[in-house]
């Protein structure tokens, strides 16, 4: 299959650009390396960095790579799939899952998620593919921003260098291991996380939804259009609008991110290219509308046409991003208290699973009147001894969520499963009143106590 692809998918240098960027890494296509074995890693993880799953590249990244990816994210019930290059990713995507008509998990990865473009590599993308991709402007997705991979990956990222002379067999064990060892260190060390991000997001602010609208209907206009003189003047003011609000971004750039000479040039190229568009904009508006646009107008964003109380592309898209923000913030802190319940049900759920192995192993052998082996003597006490530790984790556990959360309690035993089934944004995000958002408040001290009486019951065992 992954053959295939990649004879019916070429496509030109021209698919992996957006705005005024050049993407390297993403694209339908990539030139063969074959002087290494493999020529990198690819990795997804979860908003947590916990790894879900790596791929060795024995080329170099490519759409192809990441579709795959993709395919283990739908199945494991992931709301948003993020991408840096999310805006070219999701066409490739709709365009496998018309070439294979067959493959009912390709039709269900076109339209299963939300696509989500990461914070800060967005900020590589033009204004309009900001607007109607960006991740933090959808509903449900908390704070995330998208780039919480890239702070595994660079740790991670250097295994790709020190395992690419190895034998095929000796870099998976080495890769994996490592992956094994990152996701137990992020378990050991989630409730505190969890705790810290409770504590820190406090932010909610009203809706501006008809702003947002607003906003996109304008990126909708010039969005993938080519300039022609057949533009209209809502047009040709939208255009002029996001290009000056581009500059004043890429002016901000070079002067406070950009730290060497040849970054700042290149830079400055690209608001040479957003000018030249300004330019051309400027011409036209004033050849067939007669509205003359003034140098001073341009450095500062502000237009004849918006004294009449309109607000400019750049104004407005300010106002939205740290609308989407707040939101995001308000999303998150109902989630934090969320996902302290379900760690300590996950947790909890494997004690059971471990508990349950041990007597089936128990039972099996009293009917088989068989002798205990050394291979289930060994099995018994690694299981008991992980048991421990699980149950030290919940209590722990507990003990630090109770002490910032006013009646903190984990959900019944089927609340695990109605987020695997795909109920997790309803049950996470119900739109309530602000009584729902103190039901927690109340301890049942029944339901605490027949808590603790399965703990110590597992304890026993």
């Amino acid at each position: 299959m992954f053959s295939l692809l990649s004879l019916l998918m070429l496509q030109s240098a021209g698919n992996a650009t957006c705005g005024r960027s050049k993407f390297k890494a993403g694209r339908s296509n990539a030139r063969r390396k074959d002087t290494k074995n493999a020529k990198g890693i690819e990795m997804m993880t979860c908003t947590h960095g916990v790894i879900k799953g790596m791929a060795s590249l024995a080329h170099a990244e490519t759409y192809k790579h990441t579709h795959l990816q993709q395919l283990k994210s739908v199945e494991s019930g992931a709301t948003f799939f993020c991408n840096d290059v999310v805006c070219k990713f999701k066409p490739f995507c709709e365009k496998i899952a018309l070439m294979f008509p067959e493959r009912k998990d390709f039709q269900r990865a076109a339209i299963a998620q939300k696509w989500f473009l990461s914070r800060f590599h967005g900020r590589a993308h033009s204004w309009d593919c900001r607007v109607l991709h960006f991740g933090h402007w959808l509903n449900g997705a908390a704070d995330f921003l998208g780039e919480e991979q890239e702070q595994l990956f660079a740790i991670q990222g250097r295994r790709a260098a020190t395992s690419k002379h190895m034998s095929l067999s000796a870099r998976r064990d080495d890769v994996s291991q490592a992956a094994f060892y990152s996701n137990e260190s992020k378990d050991m060390a989630h409730p505190q996380y969890l705790v810290k991000c409770y504590l820190t997001r406090q932010l909610t602010r009203a809706d501006l939804p008809c702003i947002l609208e607003s906003l996109k209907f304008r990126a909708r206009s010039v969005r993938d259009k080519i300039f022609a003189s057949s533009w209209e003047l809502q047009q040709l003011q939208t255009e002029i609008e996001g290009e000056a609000h581009m500059m004043q971004i890429l002016k901000a750039k070079n002067d406070k991110c950009l730290d060497s000479n040849k970054a700042r040039t290149r830079n400055r190229k690209e608001m040479r290219k957003s000018r030249k568009t300004i330019d051309k904009c400027v011409a036209l508006l004033f050849s067939k509308f007669k509205v003359v646009v003034t140098e001073k107008e341009i450095e500062s964003g502000m237009f004849s046409w918006n004294l009449n109380g309109s607000n400019t592309v750049a104004e407005d898209y300010d106002l939205i991003d740290d609308w989407m923000l707040s939101l995001r913030y308000a999303e998150a802190i109902e989630l934090n208290k969320n996902e302290m319940a379900m760690f300590i049900r996950s947790c909890d759920r494997l004690v059971d699973g471990l508990d349950g192995q041990i007597q089936q192993r128990k039972i099996d052998r009293e009917k088989m009147y068989a002798p205990e082996s050394l291979l289930s003597v060994s099995l018994d006490l690694l299981q008991r001894l992980e048991i421990s530790r699980l149950l030290k984790t919940i209590n722990d556990a507990t003990d630090l969520f109770e002490k910032v959360v006013d009646g903190f309690t984990y959900e019944d035993e089927g609340f695990l499963d109605r987020v695997e089934e795909g109920e997790a944004e309803e049950l996470l995000f119900d739109a309530g009143d602000d009584d729902d958002s103190n039901s927690t408040s109340d301890i049942d001290d029944s339901d605490l106590s027949s808590e603790e009486e399965q703990d110590s019951e597992d304890a026993d065992c």
